[in-house]
C-alpha cells in the first residue's frame, strides 16, 4: 500500500513556519537588544557630561564661597568697609543732657 504524502508535506509546511517564526523572532530581539545598547551608550555620555558638569558647579560654589572672594567683592563691589574687631568705642552720656534732651523733645511735641 502507497502511503499518503499529504501528512508528510504538512509536517514539513508546519516546520518552516515555526522555523520561520523563530528566526524572525530572534533578529527581532537582537534589533531590540542593539537598540538599547545604543541607548545605554548615549546614556553614559549624558550622564558623563552632567557629572562633569557638577563638579564644575562644585569647584564655582567653592571658589566663589571662599572668604577672600567674598571680602574682595564686599570691599571692592559693594564698597563695605572692614571693621576692626580690636577697636571698641563707648559713648558716655551724663544723665542730665539725656534729661535736658528729653525735656526739649517735650517741648517740641506740644
Amino acid at each position: 500500500m502507497k502511503k499518503s504524502t499529504k501528512p508528510v508535506i504538512f509536517f514539513i509546511i508546519t516546520l518552516m513556519v515555526m522555523l520561520t517564526a523563530v528566526v524572525l523572532t530572534s533578529q527581532g530581539v537582537k534589533l531590540k537588544y542593539e537598540e538599547l545598547v545604543r541607548e545605554k551608550a548615549q546614556l553614559e555620555v549624558e550622564l558623563k557630561s552632567e557629572q562633569t558638569k557638577n563638579v564644575n558647579l562644585i569647584a564655582d560654589y567653592q571658589m566663589l564661597t571662599s572668604e577672600d572672594i567674598i571680602k574682595n567683592f564686599a570691599l571692592n563691589q559693594m564698597n563695605m568697609v572692614e571693621s576692626d574687631k580690636q577697636l571698641s568705642k563707648k559713648i558716655i552720656i551724663q544723665k542730665e543732657e539725656v534729661e535736658e534732651i528729653k525735656e526739649k523733645l517735650g517741648k517740641l511735641h506740644d
